[in-house]
Order: structure tokens, then C-alpha cells, then sequence
């Protein structure tokens, strides 16, 4: 039996290539499932007695996505109130934001628009994807599909429904916004790309000669020479009495 050393692990680590690192927040009412979506993700597991976040939990992910390597920081946010001033300073510099409701519950339905002004609050640009989570208990569903759908779309969110125990959709769902995220993130370098090339000088645009810049160094220094004759009144040195101004 092998085990791994710690330089050896040190150096898988060191060795792990990607193209983008994006940080994500995981948010919405307590016991909605944002832990179990973020375990099935990350490590394709499932815990019926998982234990309510206190804080905020971290996790790596590193996927591909439009054919890109994308190594995600998945930032699990407490729902519970007492949490909840700790939680919102993970939110600065999230570029996306995963926001889950329980479709049992319609109370986490209706305190969505809460969660939506905490994350334009301290995260403005964040992708937002509304999760419904917990369809495989479909005799206890609360909120419809097509509530959901109609909420999502007059806010301006991405909406998929999923099941945390069933590993339902739930891939799809991070992947879905990290390829939002990188879409957004690829424009933006493009137009500064472009907002750059523009403000870069025409390569055909003649440079001054040699001679040229020697005629200009020795004009400035015939510049520093003349201020060089001006004393601490400002009055030229060389200049007689008619040409000294008033004073005192």
C-alpha cells in the first residue's frame, strides 16, 4: 500500500493548471439545501442529517466549461439571521451568486427578493441563477414551476430546478453560471483589449530622427539656461535698471 507524502501532494497542487478562477456565494433561506448542493457538486455526496451552516463554509471546485478550465470558490453562506452581517462581507468580489429556495417551502419563495438586494448590495455585477431545490419531494411541492420560472424571468435570473439527494441538475446548475460568468468575463477583456489597441500608437507613425532629437535636447537645454539667469525676484540678471520691474 502507497500513500501520498506531503511534498507529493504539495506538488499535485502546485501543478494544478486552469484558466480562471471565479468566486461564487451560496445564498437564500436556512434549510433550503445549500450545503447538500454544494457537497453533491463538489464531492458527489449526500447527508440527510447535515447540520445548518454557522458562518460561512469554503469549497473548491475545479471544472471544465466551454472548454475551459475553471477553478470555482464556492462560499456557503448561513440563511439564519444571526448570521447573517458575518456572511455578507464573503459576498465582496463574488462574481456570481447561487440562489436556492426550497419548492416545499413557499416561505423561501417569498423571501427571495431579500436575497437578490443582498447580493446587489455588496456584490452589483454578480450573475445571479435561482436554484429550486428539493424537486424529488414532488407530493410536498409548494411552489410551481411556472411561478418560479415567471419570478426568475421578471428579475432577470437564470432559473433550474434540481435535487440535492438525487444529484439532480445539480451540475448543470454551477456550470450553467460559471459559463455565464466566463462569457461576461471574456467581453470584458475583449473591450479593454480594444479600448487599449486604440489608445496604443499607430506603429506607421513616423519617430523622430536622431538629429531631430538632438535639436530638441539642445533647445531644452537652452530653456534651462535662460531660467537659469532669473534670480529669486524673477528679474533677469542681464537686464539693466529699465528693465527691472518694481518692487516694495
Amino acid at each position: 500500500m502507497t500513500t501520498s507524502s506531503p511534498i507529493s501532494s504539495f506538488k499535485a497542487f502546485e501543478d494544478e493548471r486552469y484558466d480562471y478562477i471565479f468566486k461564487l456565494v451560496v445564498v437564500g433561506d436556512s434549510g433550503v439545501g445549500k450545503s447538500s448542493l454544494v457537497n453533491q457538486f463538489c464531492h458527489e455526496s449526500f447527508t440527510f442529517d447535515l447540520k445548518s451552516t454557522i458562518g460561512v463554509e469554503f469549497n473548491v471546485k475545479t471544472v471544465e466549461v466551454n472548454g475551459k478550465i475553471i477553478k470555482s470558490q464556492l462560499w456557503d453562506t448561513a440563511g439564519q439571521e444571526r448570521y447573517r452581517s458575518v456572511a455578507a462581507s464573503y459576498y465582496r468580489g463574488a462574481l456570481g451568486a447561487v440562489l436556492v429556495f426550497d419548492v416545499t417551502y413557499t416561505k423561501s419563495f417569498l423571501n427571495l427578493p431579500f436575497w437578490i438586494d443582498e447580493v446587489k448590495r455588496y456584490c452589483a455585477d454578480a450573475k445571479i441563477l435561482l436554484v429550486g431545490n428539493k424537486t424529488d419531494l414532488k407530493d410536498l411541492r409548494g411552489v410551481t414551476h411556472a411561478d418560479a420560472f415567471e419570478f426568475a424571468a421578471a428579475n432577470n435570473l437564470m432559473y433550474v430546478e434540481s435535487s440535492a439527494k438525487d444529484n439532480g441538475s445539480v451540475g448543470y446548475a454551477f456550470k450553467k453560471l460559471l459559463g455565464e460568468v466566463q462569457s461576461d468575463r471574456e467581453l470584458a477583456m475583449k473591450a479593454q483589449q480594444t479600448f487599449s489597441n486604440v489608445r496604443t500608437r499607430n506603429p506607421e507613425e513616423k519617430k523622430p530622427s536622431v538629429g531631430e532629437t538632438i535639436k530638441l535636447e539642445m533647445k531644452r537645454k537652452e530653456e534651462r539656461r535662460t531660467l537659469g539667469k532669473l534670480d529669486k525676484f524673477g528679474i533677469r540678471r542681464d537686464l539693466g535698471k529699465e528693465g527691472r520691474r518694481d518692487c516694495c
